[in-house]
């Protein structure tokens, strides 16, 4: 998994440059900017999305508790569900577990 360090370590400047370009602050340069974005993409970085969610405060996770998913009903809203938070959240973490 790539790191915004690794991005620093490869571009020679600080992790710290690295996440404030890549977050377009207009403190760092439009240059530095558009080499760490190529760099990131290159090196296929992916912002981690747990430490996305301890920064902001957010986990972006959709609990549900229902008795049985076998029934249609259940089913059906859950699909529902899931079908709202893709078309109006970005970035949400869905998972089902069955509690017996």
């Amino acid at each position: 998994m790539v790191t915004l360090k690794n991005i620093a370590e490869e571009l020679g400047i600080s992790i710290t440059t690295v996440s404030k370009a890549l977050k377009e602050y207009p403190d760092v340069s439009e240059k530095t900017r558009k080499l760490v974005r190529e760099t990131a993409a290159l090196l296929n970085y992916q912002p981690n999305s747990f430490a996305v969610n301890l920064r902001t405060k957010e986990s972006k996770t959709i609990g549900l508790i229902i008795p049985v998913v076998v029934h249609h009903f259940f089913s059906s809203v859950i699909k529902g569900i899931i079908a709202q938070a893709e078309k109006r959240l970005f970035g949400y973490y869905s998972s089902i577990k069955r509690i017996v």
